[in-house]
């Protein structure tokens, strides 16, 4: 599995916002177990990444995709992934298959 931090950022405000501190404390926990097992590897968002995001950003008017998501597009695309664990279509619309 691949995420980056961005992802998980964004996953860390989400479950502190609906479910106080503790949370995404423990979540952190989880992450960096899946890491150091080697179940999932980050990666870092690098002015390269965040640069050619911003680019699809841009040409992407008519929706509505969070950058965040425009990141992960940059880093799926390459690291050659097919499907993607979203809850949202943005990633069919960029040619993903989608799951669940």
């Amino acid at each position: 599995m691949l995420t980056s931090n961005y992802v998980l950022v964004e996953t860390d405000t989400r479950i502190r916002y609906d479910d106080g501190h503790a949370k995404p404390i423990k979540f952190h926990s989880l992450i960096q177990e899946a890491i150091n097992v080697g179940r999932l590897h980050l990666e870092w968002v690098t002015p390269r990444i965040h640069h050619k995001a911003w680019d699809i950003f841009e040409d992407y008017p008519d929706q509505v995709f969070s950058f965040v998501d425009c990141t992960s597009f940059v880093i799926a695309r390459r690291a050659g992934v097919k499907e993607t664990f979203a809850f949202d279509q943005h990633f069919n619309t960029m040619g993903f298959i989608l799951r669940p």
